[in-house]
């Protein structure tokens, strides 16, 4: 029976066929040597599934994009784990297609029959390098928003149809919703077709050719080489997942700012033609253009310089140019890092970026992110609105020393704020700097209440505000003495009337605050000695609602609690 089900199954699938090409012998045998290229699949494999399931939650648009990836980061189930799987897995197919190359040099695996497997090899890397480029401006954050423009001025830069293709890529002169589009469509669709062609068209010629022996006797590929193979790629993956996390995830900056410049830095592998670009500033293009394509040309000429075996100088010249040009790399890169390291203003900005990121993501996670987009993120604290206004309207009068009216802080209309007010009402944090109120004939006098007598006037006006924790025993001590006493003089507690001084009927409340704010010169309020101007007509309702609103909040705020609202970046 079991017999039968197999030919029945391989009849239909040719599944033995698959099998036998296991059990055929590898030149040389088993060597770890040989698992880079099951490595390379690996993590390509490892790239495909972890940025199919980031395509689940990203949206490719100005509006979306880095709403949809700081949601991923922040708050979808190992979104984070997954994101930063993708990201640093390119870096390690980088390195492990690096040290193929380095490998098969060493070997002379360019030589005739395998040039084309060479080149072959080569185009893969060049795409590998490709996805990076494609990828990091889908973030929409400041990284990689600023480091596309800097990769893109190059090829605009460049002579021929450079400004051209730029145009057609970005979708127009500008960043916008086309540019995520073309380059979504370049790094999930384009790159990955092209992959799969150049990766079958390498295994084919890998197949037909074989593998380089290693000096040893032949043996089947399994178990012996396929052991290796899956124990490299185990532990491949297990350390991709300790360095992702080490480094803390795939990392987000605050969300792209055209008009915010950033000091973009490139990926690791792209830090030679950085530091390369930095100094030779003038050959900028030709470095960032010209020297990639004169390394490939370089190491696609390999072959036909060291086509053949037998000649030890070539090859020897051949691995000396390799290594040459590998220690440049890592030595330019090194001290381009260093460079950065000792750059104290650099330092500065990147840890002012990094506070404006944890911010945004923060306020992400807390209130969302808006329908406009990114920047808008940083309009949903609470009382956004009041504290714009108050910026741009309140804050030369009524903050810092050059001020001429009250301070209005934390503690407005609370027990101890209208205690003090009592007390000395011409005080410079009350009305001692308006000398319109305080150098009139009824300007408002110091209180002669003392002791339970000022306690129970204070907490009479407190109760106007509308506060819960009011005691009405004081509450009701307070209203003789306030309404028999020298305070009826001037003001009213009740209705709309005027008097010389402001109508007190709901002082500190948000009806109260919302009538100053449209006409504080209102005759039942501060009249003829006010010098505010008037609202009504320059805000909307909403706008005066939402400055009552953040009025009324200052009673119980603390200095703590103002620091919170303060954004860390003005949007």
């Amino acid at each position: 029976m079991r017999a039968r089900i197999g030919d029945w199954l391989d009849e239909r699938v040719g599944h033995r066929e698959v099998l036998a090409q296991w059990q055929r012998p590898v030149a040389g045998g088993a060597s770890f040597a040989h698992t880079l290229s099951f490595l390379f699949a690996f993590l390509l494999v490892i790239e495909a599934v972890s940025g199919a399931l980031l395509a689940l939650y990203y949206a490719p648009s100005t509006g979306a994009a880095w709403a949809s990836v700081a949601y991923i980061e922040d708050q979808v189930t190992l979104g984070s784990v997954v994101r930063g799987v993708h990201r640093w897995g390119m870096s390690a197919v980088v390195i492990v297609a690096g040290l193929h190359l380095v490998v098969t040099a060493l070997r002379g695996g360019y030589r005739r029959p395998r040039e084309v497997q060479w080149w072959l090899g080569l185009g893969l890397i060049g795409v590998v390098t490709l996805y990076s480029v494609s990828g990091f401006v889908l973030r929409w954050d400041q990284y990689g928003y600023w480091a596309t423009k800097v990769e893109l001025a190059y090829v605009n830069d460049a002579p021929g149809p450079g400004r051209q293709l730029v145009q057609a890529v970005q979708g127009g002169n500008e960043f916008g919703n086309l540019t995520l589009t073309h380059f979504y469509a370049l790094h999930a669709v384009v790159l990955p077709i092209v992959t799969l062609l150049l990766a079958w068209a390498f295994r084919a010629q890998a197949r037909r050719h074989g593998v380089l022996p290693t000096g040893g006797p032949a043996r089947a590929a399994w178990p012996y080489q396929s052991v290796r193979n899956w124990v490299v790629a185990a532990l491949a993956l297990i350390a991709l997942v300790a360095w992702s996390q080490h480094a803390g995830g795939a990392g987000l900056d605050g969300p792209a700012d055209p008009t915010a410049a950033y000091d973009a830095r490139p990926q690791w592998y792209f830090r030679p033609l950085f530091a390369l670009v930095n100094t030779f500033g003038s050959l900028r293009t030709f470095i960032a253009l010209g020297l990639p394509l004169v390394v490939f040309g370089v190491l696609a000429a390999v072959p036909f310089f060291d086509g053949r075996p037998g000649r030890p100088r070539r090859h020897y010249a051949v691995l000396a140019m390799l290594f040459v040009g590998l220690a440049g790399a890592i030595g330019v890169s090194m001290q381009s890092y260093a460079k950065d390291d000792d750059d104290q203003e650099l330092q500065r900005r990147t840890h002012r970026f990094a506070r404006e990121a944890a911010r945004a993501r923060t306020l992400a996670k807390t209130h969302g992110v808006p329908a406009p987009g990114g920047l808008a993120v940083f309009t949903t604290p609470r009382f956004y609105v009041a504290r714009t206004l108050w910026a741009s309207e309140c804050a030369s009068c009524h903050e810092g020393d050059d001020r001429k009216a009250p301070v209005l802080g934390p503690g407005l209309a609370s027990r101890a704020h209208i205690r003090s007010l009592l007390v000395d009402p011409s005080a410079p944090e009350h009305y001692g700097l308006a000398k319109k109120i305080v150098e009139d004939e009824n300007a408002m006098p110091k209180t002669e209440a003392t002791g339970d007598d000022l306690d129970a006037l204070v907490e009479l006006i407190y109760a106007e505000t509308g506060a819960t924790d009011v005691d009405p025993a004081k509450v009701e001590k307070g209203k003789p003495l306030f309404d028999d006493g020298p305070c009826a003089d001037c003001h009213n507690r009740a209705g709309t009337d005027a008097s010389t001084g402001p109508n007190l009927a709901g002082y500190g409340s948000r009806r109260f605050y919302e009538a100053v704010l449209r006409d504080s010169g209102a005759p039942n309020l501060f009249g003829k000695l006010d010098d505010m101007p008037a609202y009504d007509d320059d805000l909307e309702p909403n706008q005066i609602r939402a400055m009552a609103d953040y009025l009324v909040w200052l009673r119980t705020a603390t200095p703590a609690d103002l620091e919170a609202l303060k954004p860390s970046r003005a949007p």
